[in-house]
């Protein structure tokens, strides 16, 4: 039996009861009303606004003068992108599905950014998860799934390839962000003679020029390679994690994380063979990768904000 997922009984009722206080105060549904309202709020303007936009422009060739990622010449009227959805050439939304879809990017990402604002706002303890003492990480891996979202919209919607840029370039920006907060975890702060430095400006600072960097090499190295090496560090660092058992986690959000991965994958190879959907289907597999591999960002986000130190250490919030 456990309390709250966290620790097993057979521990001392001190440090039990402790555990149960901290994990249920960072309970997701514990937050007061406020952050579901921002995160609400902000993910229906986003919506509201992209809804406007294609409407308004749903029957122009708005990307008409740019450089096609696929190249103009390779997809006349009616064909389809190796994505295998149906390309309207003539509309602001080339490709509707995979381009709708990343709003479950921008849904993950805004309610991280609301529980950080929540963290930030109110006081916290060395016993609180290293996410919620020092939520500027977390609000960059917010930052980042939102970048995601519109990264990928803008090129699922123009097919150019600067909108492909920003795709790569937010795609790989977003683990580089979760590798920075789950680094961060480690060393929470840099001892210089009596001066005690905070690592997260650091890690910022690093994370944005190598996304950038790994958007610039994508030439030399194919999707899949880039994408095998970062999340290959992810599982590599939470197999550490395992093996120094500094923390109590909630395995659970790793597996619902892995598990929509692997679904998303699955669905993601299916769909490059062209045995998922038809090209006119209102929902496309590469839409389906993109909400499924938005669920599997929020779960890392929610192991992040519940684990509980074993042996805590200075506060640092």
């Amino acid at each position: 039996m456990a309390v709250l997922g966290l620790m097993p009984v057979q521990k001392q009722g001190e440090n039990l009861t402790v555990y149960a206080v901290i994990a249920q105060r960072n309970r997701l549904r514990d937050a007061p009303l406020w952050v579901h309202l921002l995160a609400w709020g902000a993910f229906g303007c986003i919506t509201l606004s992209w809804i406007i936009f294609y409407y308004a422009y749903r029957d122009a060739n708005a990307w008409l003068h740019w450089l096609g990622s696929d190249g103009a010449q390779n997809w006349p009227t009616g064909n389809e992108t190796h994505f295998a959805e149906r390309i309207h050439p003539n509309s602001i939304f080339r490709t509707r599905s995979n381009t709708w879809s990343n709003l479950g990017y921008v849904f993950v990402g805004v309610y991280i950014l609301a529980y950080a604002l929540y963290d930030f706002r109110r006081e916290t303890s060395a016993r609180d998860p290293y996410a919620v003492r020092v939520p500027a990480l977390m609000a960059y891996f917010g930052l980042a799934c939102v970048a995601l979202g519109f990264g990928s919209a803008f090129m699922h919607a123009s097919l150019t390839g600067t909108g492909g840029w920003y795709d790569i370039f937010a795609m790989f920006g977003s683990l580089v962000a979760m590798i920075a907060l789950h680094w961060g975890r480690w060393l929470p702060m840099l001892q210089l003679g009596n001066l005690k430095l905070h690592t997260w400006p650091v890690l910022i600072a690093i994370a944005m020029p190598v996304s950038y960097l790994l958007a610039e090499v994508h030439g030399r190295f194919s999707d899949i390679q880039i994408m095998t090496g970062l999340i290959g560090t992810v599982v590599t660092s939470v197999c550490i994690d395992f093996a120094l058992r500094q923390r109590s986690m909630q395995h659970r959000w790793y597996l619902l994380s892995a598990l929509s991965f692997a679904i998303a994958f699955t669905i993601w190879n299916l769909t490059n063979a062209k045995r998922f959907t038809s090209p006119d289907d209102w929902y496309q597999g590469h839409g389906i990768w993109h909400v499924m591999t938005g669920f599997s960002l929020g779960f890392m986000a929610i192991l992040y904000r519940s684990e509980v130190p074993t042996r805590p250490t200075e506060d640092v919030g």
